[in-house]
């Protein structure tokens, strides 16, 4: 007997042990989540039932299931089943009282939805309530649920809130965008430990409206000066008014801060120095955020920065902890000592484009993104033989060979990128290779790229007239290979003729834009059945046959101008995710496979077309 029979004859005992299969199905299926509609649940109830106490039932509500099931689903005895609710972003109907089960956990009301609650719409097991963004109703403390931890409510939300509105389990709360009314004392529950106050908040002048729980406290508004604040962790400060707080006035505990703010709001006379707490350890500082920075002025603490405006790295500002900068509007030269030893992920943002020179970057750097305007020669010796992720973005001067580290295992040539790419420019060791310029005006010599035996992922973007003459690396079967190809109109509009030039072997994912050609049967299937999502692009409108569109697609984009009737069988039923944002088109009754997940889909679309087992459709406006 060889190895692999006794080894399945093993699997077998074990699996014959009912106690032992069921451990582990329960553990597979542990905290795995489970998404259906109305009409799919009343039919297959069952499946579920032996699924119960084992996964989440996660119930999606539209509205013309609603209008049908409404009734049937309020009778039906398995309702137990379903822990989250939501309600789809059209739907608009007043829900009656007993709809929503008595054991669901978190209900999320849709976009649309803004109808009175009534006593006993929400049942008391709901721990979770996001409100929709049109939702501006009254609340009171006989709507909500008792239990409840965590309330998000509208953009568009702006109701009198009294002090017994919210009940007193109340944990996480987000006051949403348009808030303005005044808060008193004691309407934000005593144990509230996240708050977000929206800028038209108002201006809070006295203690006790924000409880001394909240340890995560987002704010636009503005405060008295004397206001004191709770032991926060976390404060996201979004008008930032230096006479707002003072060096000092703020929690020693803070140690994620993030300040916004107007540029008019700081003069370089005023120092920063004492503002930010010495325990912070990530600092956001927006684009708007025109403060000069001094040495002194951040802590030792500090692993992570996020300086949105264009401040002057002079030495001794960055202290020798800090692991990570993002840098926004920044354009100022490099200097000397500018950047920690302690720096192992850099972005160089927007704008920047100075020469690097030799020792400027830290030693021990692995993570370096240069900005969108950079257009710099780079000399050999200047990257640091640490890297191993490296972003070039917009460049007219060709990289060298021998300045890339070869222990850069991640490269990018963003969209932006034009410059010439010559042989031994990418390391061999390579794994990840992105390159995918909008506007590439140079061929590409035989070398230019690795072999294809270190690379697992490669996303390439070029133009189908010259893919034969570009010799791509050969990529390994269940490797990660993007392909897009740009047409135009002067390009063969029958794809698959012959001469033409066939497809890369083992691609995954395949875009083509600008196309809008006739796609010849299993054409695209040549490619190994490697191929799981193909975009057909904005400019496809041709009629759809079978065997088109390959077997084993598991994302599908058909675009904007797409107007054709799709018959049955012309989508794959492996189909997982389909995009129809186009409203032209037609649909039959079985045009849309069973087994898709999620549908964008135009709103104009009968919903009676789309087969109730779909989960999640959104709807686009086109």
């Amino acid at each position: 007997m060889n190895k692999t029979s006794e080894t399945e004859i093993l699997f077998y005992k074990i699996w014959r042990n009912s106690w032992i299969r069921n451990n582990i199905r329960d553990q597979t299926l542990k905290d795995i989540t489970i998404t259906v509609t109305i009409p799919h649940l009343l039919q297959n109830y069952q499946i579920y039932l032996k699924l119960a106490n084992t996964v989440k039932i996660f119930l999606k509500v539209y509205q013309h299931h609603f209008d049908r099931f409404c009734n049937e689903f309020i009778e039906f005895p398995h309702r137990s089943l379903i822990t989250d609710i939501e309600f789809d972003q059209r739907f608009f109907t007043t829900i009656p009282v007993g709809f929503i089960p008595d054991m669901v956990k978190m209900v999320v009301l849709g976009h649309e939805y803004n109808k009175p609650l009534e006593k006993g719409t929400l049942p008391d097991s709901v721990e979770t309530l996001f409100f929709s963004y049109c939702f501006n109703q009254p609340l009171s403390a006989d709507l909500l649920p008792s239990k409840l931890k965590t309330l998000v409510l509208g953009d568009k939300f702006n109701q009198f809130l009294h002090q017994d509105t919210f009940p007193q389990s109340l944990t996480n709360l987000d006051l949403g965008a348009t808030f303005n009314h005044k808060l008193k004392p004691n309407v934000i529950p005593q144990n509230v430990t996240f708050l977000k106050l929206s800028k038209r908040c108002g201006y809070i002048d006295r203690g006790g409206v924000i409880p001394n729980t909240v340890t995560d406290l987002e704010f636009s508004g503005n405060m008295h000066k004397d206001q004191m604040l709770p032991p926060l962790k976390e404060l996201k400060f979004l008008d930032f008014n230096r006479h707002t707080f003072p060096p000092g006035s703020l929690p020693l505990s803070i140690e994620f801060l993030k300040f916004g703010g107007s540029q008019t709001l700081y003069q370089s006379e005023y120092s920063f120095r004492g503002i930010i707490p010495p325990n912070t350890k990530s600092l956001y500082c927006g684009m708007n955020f025109h403060h000069p920075f001094a040495p002194g002025d951040f802590p030792e603490s500090l692993v992570f920065a996020s300086i949105g405006c264009d401040l002057v790295l002079a030495k001794g500002l960055l202290l020798g902890n800090l692991q990570h900068l993002k840098l926004g509007f920044y354009n100022q030269p490099l200097v000397q000592g500018g950047l920690p030893d302690s720096l192992t992920k850099l972005e160089l943002g927007e704008f920047f484009n100075h020469p690097i020179e030799k020792d400027i970057l830290p030693k021990g750097l692995k993570h370096l993104s240069l900005s969108n305007k950079f257009n710099q020669s780079i000399d050999l010796g200047v990257l640091p033989e640490t890297l191993t992720f490296l972003l070039f973005n917009h460049s007219d001067v060709p990289p060298l060979p021998g300045v890339i580290p070869d222990n850069v295992k991640h490269l990018v040539f963003s969209k932006s990128f034009h410059s010439l790419l010559l042989p031994g420019v990418i390391p061999s060791g390579v794994e990840h290779l992105e390159f995918e310029p909008n506007e590439y005006m140079y061929q590409l010599s035989e070398n230019v790229f690795p072999s294809g035996e270190s690379l697992n992922h490669f996303t390439f973007k070029c133009p189908y007239t010259c893919l034969a003459s570009y010799k791509l690396p050969s990529m390994k079967p269940k490797s990660q290979f993007k392909l897009t190809l740009e047409f135009n109109e002067k390009d063969s509009l029958v794809f698959g003729d012959v001469g033409q030039c066939p497809l890369p072997s083992n691609i995954s994912d395949l875009t083509l834009l600008g196309f809008n050609g006739i796609i010849k049967p299993n054409v695209l299937q040549n490619t190994n059945n490697s191929l799981s999502r193909l975009d057909l692009g904005d400019s496809f409108n041709q009629p759809l046959s079978p065997n088109v569109i390959p077997h084993g697609i598991k994302t599908l984009y058909i675009g904007l101008s797409f107007i054709q009737h799709i018959p049955p069988n012309v989508i794959p039923t492996s189909v997982r995710s389909l995009f129809l944002p186009s409203s032209g088109y037609t649909l039959e009754i079985d045009s849309i496979p069973p087994f898709v997940n999620t549908l964008i889909i135009c709103e104009t679309i009968d919903p009676n077309l789309i087969p109730p087992s779909v989960p999640n459709i959104y709807w686009v406006a086109f």
